[in-house]
């Protein structure tokens, strides 16, 4: 075990949770506030066909940001 193990496990498990909630409340904006009103107005009112709209657009946007971030930092453009 080196120095400080257990401190630094706590702050680690403080990171996770603070990026689990982070991206969390991210997913719910995202879905509640762009995604589902997005769905309507494109014409679909059945309910579960808003949400799975709404989670595909989440998924979209998530590995959108993700693939041009990872571009910036590998290509730099």
């Amino acid at each position: 075990m080196y120095p400080g193990g257990a401190d630094q496990a706590r702050s680690d498990a403080y990171l996770i949770a603070f990026w689990v909630v982070l991206f969390w409340f991210l997913r719910e904006a995202s879905m509640r506030w762009l995604w589902e009103p997005l769905a309507r107005a494109a014409g679909i009112r059945d309910k579960r066909s808003v949400v799975r709209f709404a989670e595909q657009g989440w998924t979209l946007l998530y590995y959108e940001i993700g693939r041009a971030s990872c571009r910036e930092r590998v290509y730099g453009e």
